[in-house]
């Protein structure tokens, strides 16, 4: 199996311009930690640096929030129920892959960011049941 690496399929340039931008926001503890364990678990089967990963990841909870005109921190609430709050993740995720497609040299590609949104995506199902049950 051939290792896919950053510099094979994106635009490098145009992913550290989304890694500074994420250097300098000033996010929430809560944000923070979930862009952080969605990028650990999506780092295994996307090609890019954990960091770059946590910037398209907080600029997609930022468009999620602004569409939707509600807050992450919502996912917290008991009252809401393990349907919605996949349901949620799903919204971020296709957020997160037009953000990601962007960036790709060549849209070809596209579908090694579908396979490993697809796989962290499980991943992180399976972690959020046992957390939010």
């Amino acid at each position: 199996m051939i290792k896919i690496t950053q510099e094979g399929i994106f635009n490098i340039k145009k992913v550290e311009e989304i890694e500074q931008q994420f250097k300098s926001v000033k996010v929430d503890a809560m944000q923070k930690g979930m862009a952080t364990a969605m990028a650990s678990l999506l780092t295994k089967f996307i090609p890019l640096k954990q960091r770059a990963l946590r910037g398209f990841i907080f600029l997609s909870f930022q468009e999620w929030q602004q569409d939707s005109k509600a807050f992450l921190s919502d996912m917290n609430n008991a009252e809401v129920s393990l349907e919605k709050k996949f349901k949620i993740t799903d919204e971020i995720n296709d957020i997160l892959l037009s953000k990601l497609t962007r960036v790709l040299i060549d849209e070809k590609d596209k579908h090694v960011l579908e396979n490993g949104i697809n796989e962290g995506t499980k991943m992180l199902r399976n972690i959020l049941r046992k957390q939010w049950a």
